[in-house]
């Protein structure tokens, strides 16, 4: 299922870059969080397609292309059509807390994972333009930028696991 057709052609852009954290800040529990399960009914690298509960809503995504910036719709579905389509995802699932902190203007949404990600901890801060997102400095406590980096996507991880420290 392709929902890309848009009037004029126009699709939405998700603008985004992703870190690895080196230390997550000491005032962490300060900020606001919530728990989130997806699951993905796609992960091909340049078609990913999902379904995400964060509370009471419930969402639809498609994902198309790879890098910082990729071609995004999303849409509210029902906790009935999430809950028939959530066993279609039985074995690319994940369970996450983030954690919403303002900087600098921006949003950095900090994601601590569980289940077969248990460890992993990542960092997405989202742009209104390519533009901003180049001049986007990231704060201290950020490690290693894996933005265009195929082996830290989601799908890349619930498929071969963590990559090993080299």
């Amino acid at each position: 299922m392709n929902n890309f057709q848009t009037p004029n052609d126009k699709v939405p852009q998700e603008i985004e870059r992703v870190f690895l954290i080196k230390s997550l800040p000491p005032n962490l529990k300060q900020y606001p969080c919530e728990q989130i399960r997806q699951g993905y009914l796609s992960l091909d690298i340049n078609h990913e397609i999902r379904i995400r509960q964060k509370d009471n809503l419930y969402s639809y995504t498609e994902k198309l292309g790879h890098g910082l910036a990729r071609a995004e719709i999303e849409k509210e579905i029902t906790p009935e059509e999430f809950a028939s389509q959530w066993p279609q995802t039985a074995d690319r699932q994940v369970i996450k807390t983030r954690h919403k902190i303002p900087y600098q203007g921006n949003l950095i949404e900090v994601d601590t994972y569980g289940g077969s990600l248990l460890g992993s901890i990542r960092a997405e801060v989202e742009f209104p333009s390519i533009e901003m997102a180049e001049k986007f400095v990231p704060p201290d406590w950020f490690g290693e930028e894996v933005t265009d980096d195929p082996h830290y996507r989601i799908g890349y991880l619930l498929t071969h696991g963590l990559p090993k420290e080299s």
